[in-house]
Formats: C-alpha cells, sequence, structure tokens
C-alpha cells in the first residue's frame, strides 16, 4: 500500500539465462501486485550481474500485463566502458526500459583509484536517456 517502494527482484543473477529470470519475474510480479503494489515500479534482474541488458529484446515483459516495470542495469566505470554502454543503447533502442540499482566509480573488484573520466561518460549517458539510478 506504498506507491513509493520500488522493488527489484533477482539481484546480479550470475549464470541464469535471461528465460529463466524471465520465468521468475512472471510468477513473482504477480505476488507483489495483488500484496498492495499494483503501482510500484519493478526492477527486475538482468543475466551476468545485471549487465545483460540487451537479452530482454526478443523477450521482454508485457507491461500491459505486468504493470510498471524495468530492467537492471550495473556498471562499474573503471570496468565497464563503451562495450557495456553499446549494450545499454541498444536495449534503449528496443524499448527496453531500464534503471541503474547498482553503480561505482572504481573498477569492479572495489580495488584501485575512481575513474573520473569514465564515470562522467557514464552519469552523462544516464542523463542523456534520462535512466534513473540509485546506489
Amino acid at each position: 500500500s506504498f506507491p513509493n517502494i520500488i522493488y527489484e527482484i533477482y539481484n546480479e543473477p550470475l549464470l541464469t539465462p535471461w528465460s529463466t529470470i524471465k520465468d521468475y519475474a512472471q510468477h513473482v510480479i504477480p505476488t507483489i501486485r495483488s500484496n498492495g503494489s499494483p503501482l510500484s515500479l519493478i526492477i527486475i534482474g538482468t543475466p551476468f550481474y545485471s549487465q545483460d541488458v540487451d537479452s530482454v529484446i526478443s523477450a521482454k515483459l508485457d507491461t500491459a500485463i505486468y504493470g510498471n516495470i524495468a530492467y537492471t542495469l550495473h556498471f562499474y566505470a573503471a570496468s565497464h566502458g563503451d562495450e557495456l554502454q553499446a549494450k545499454a543503447q541498444l536495449a534503449l533502442d528496443n524499448h527496453i526500459p531500464i534503471f541503474v540499482t547498482e553503480f561505482g566509480t572504481v573498477p569492479a573488484d572495489g580495488d584501485g583509484q575512481i575513474d573520473y573520466e569514465s564515470s562522467t561518460k557514464w552519469i552523462s549517458f544516464l542523463s542523456k536517456y534520462n535512466i534513473s539510478f540509485c546506489n
């Protein structure tokens, strides 16, 4: 009954294919919706640490059935550059709503310096496409 709650289901699937994640979401989302959250945003994890957001393109969930949903993208600026942004761009080009629920300015292993240049590029990308993010 709190519309300001954001649900993130299946955080950072590692070796789980999109078909399995999608099946899980198709079972979990109706439960969330029927228990007082008909309008809340539900963010669905994507394969390989929520980096393969492009894997959703050919089999996204129907928003007419599942409502207010988006797909998770995670990045670490010092580790993930143009290749991951290209995946995100491809997803956006195919009308996949993206929400960044985890990111960092350092390498993905947390060991290293802040990559200011890549971090700025990522924040500019998110701003350009109005992609919401939180951490």
